[in-house]
């Protein structure tokens, strides 16, 4: 596997990462507690450690795609099937 060592990319990257989820945190926190009140994210897990769950599992994602060879016409299906992996994780 590869993965993307200490470089001006990675830190760019960290940045650019770092940005977005300061960015899209108050959506996200908005997202699960409407999502909570109509019974579809899981209640048994602190709000703060779903975000962390979600965060952690898009970084994975980001980076793996990233290191994929450009696009050979699977990604849509790709997509969805990392889309129900974030569903599966923070669903009721």
């Amino acid at each position: 596997m590869r993965t993307l060592g200490a470089s001006p990319k990675r830190a760019a990257f960290q940045t650019a990462q770092g940005d977005l989820e300061h960015a899209s945190l108050p959506w996200i926190e908005q997202t699960l507690a409407a999502s909570k009140r109509v019974g579809a994210v899981r209640e048994d897990l602190p709000t703060t450690l779903l975000i962390a769950v979600l965060l952690g599992m898009g970084e994975a994602m980001d980076l793996w795609l990233m290191s994929q060879p450009p696009n050979d016409g699977t990604l849509p299906e790709l997509i969805s099937a990392l889309l129900s992996l974030i569903r599966g994780a923070v669903s009721a």
